[in-house]
Formats: structure tokens, sequence, C-alpha cells
């Protein structure tokens, strides 16, 4: 169920639900709703399909950041290439020596790293 917010002066209220931006194309597409936001631009098929829906470009910009949770391990350093090898399953545990590499006088553990994704149908 999304979040319902009130507007005490005009009596109007909005809904809002976070149901990923494949979902949310959808729905302006198929006039379920009136608003959405996408975290990537409709292609041009959808465009053509959502008959007259407006796209007004936007930015968000967030701190690089990958969140992790290893007993005793504070701060870890990551590469791009490493990330990347990461969630492409090349690397799979945090002993790895390219992780070993970057991070020098840190035990890291011989655990699975379980990478955790977007899952949801962005287009």
């Amino acid at each position: 169920m999304g979040q319902r917010v009130g507007v005490a002066k005009t009596g109007n209220s909005v809904t809002y639900s976070a149901v990923g931006s494949g979902t949310g194309i959808k729905d302006i597409s198929s006039r379920l709703v009136d608003f959405g936001a996408s975290d990537a631009p409709m292609t041009p098929t959808q465009a053509i399909t959502c008959h007259g829906c407006w796209q007004i470009p936007w930015a968000l910009s967030a701190d690089p950041a990958v969140g992790f949770n290893l007993h005793g391990v504070r701060r870890l350093r990551l590469s791009g290439p490493v990330i990347a090898g990461i969630y492409l399953g090349q690397i799979t545990n945090w002993d790895d020596s390219r992780i070993a590499r970057l991070n020098k006088g840190v035990h890291l553990p011989n655990l699975k790293i379980t990478p955790v994704f977007r899952s949801d149908g962005l287009r």
C-alpha cells in the first residue's frame, strides 16, 4: 500500500507507492497513476505507448558507496574493477587476493560475498 500524504490547506492528498521504475512506467502508460518517477528515461517504444506523457529530465547524485557487514571490519577499500568482479560473480569470497591487496593489514574472513542489487524491471 502506498504512503498517503495529506495537504491540510487544500484538502487534497497524494498517495505514493514505491513500486520500482518498471512498474511505474507501466502504471503511467496504463493511466493507473497521474505521475511517476523512474531511474531511467522511457525507451522510445515506452514513450510512444504512454500517449502524451511528459518526461522531465532530472539528475540525482549519491555518494559512491558499497555497504558491507563483516564482523570486526570497519573500513574496506574496494576498486571499481573489484566491485565489478563481485557483481559479475568473479570474486566470491571476502579473502580474495584482489580485495586483500587493497586492504593490507585487515583480517578478511573466508566468507562468501552475497551481493545485493536491484531486481525490479527497470525497463
